[in-house]
C-alpha cells in the first residue's frame, strides 16, 4: 500500500501555488501507481482463479474411483497460464506444439549442421531431426 502521508504533508505546507500542484501531482502519481499494481494483481487473480475452476468442473466431471490418477492428465487440459481449456490431452499437447513451432520457425540450419542448399529450414523438419537424433542417442548411438 502506498505511503502518502510525506504527500499529504508537502500538499498541506505548500505555500505557493507551484509547490501545492507539485505536492499534489507527486501524491496523485504514488496513489495511481499503486492503483495501477492492484488492477495488475487483480487481472491476475481472476485469470488464475478462472483457471482453477475450469480445472475443478473438469476434475467432477471426469471423476473416476477406479481410476484417481486420471485427475492428473484431466487436470492437464487446461493451460494455467493462458486459461484455455481443451477437450483432451492430446488436442492440449497438439496446441502447445503448434504454438512452439511456430516461435521457432524460421531456424538456421547450419546452426544445427544441416547440409541443406537453404539457409532455413521449417521447425517440423528439425522437430522431426531431435526426435530421430534422440532415438539414436537413447539406442547408444551418437548425435549424428
Amino acid at each position: 500500500m502506498a505511503n502518502i502521508k510525506d504527500f499529504l504533508n508537502k500538499i498541506r505546507t505548500a505555500v505557493y501555488g507551484r509547490e501545492v500542484r507539485g505536492s499534489l501531482a507527486d501524491g496523485l502519481e504514488a496513489v495511481n501507481k499503486e492503483a495501477e499494481a492492484a488492477t495488475t494483481r487483480t487481472e491476475q487473480t481472476e485469470q488464475r482463479q478462472a483457471t482453477l475452476e475450469k480445472k475443478f468442473n473438469n476434475e467432477l466431471a471426469n471423476m473416476t474411483l477406479d481410476d484417481p490418477s486420471s485427475a492428473e492428465i484431466v487436470a492437464a487440459r487446461t493451460n494455467t497460464a493462458t486459461g484455455e481449456s481443451h477437450s483432451t490431452i492430446g488436442e492440449r499437447i497438439d496446441a502447445d506444439y503448434s504454438l512452439i513451432a511456430a516461435q521457432l520457425a524460421p531456424i538456421d540450419a547450419g546452426t544445427f549442421g544441416a547440409t541443406r542448399d537453404t539457409e532455413v529450414i521449417d521447425c517440423g523438419t528439425f522437430a522431426d531431426r531431435v526426435v530421430e537424433d534422440r532415438k539414436n542417442l537413447i539406442d547408444g548411438g551418437v548425435w549424428s
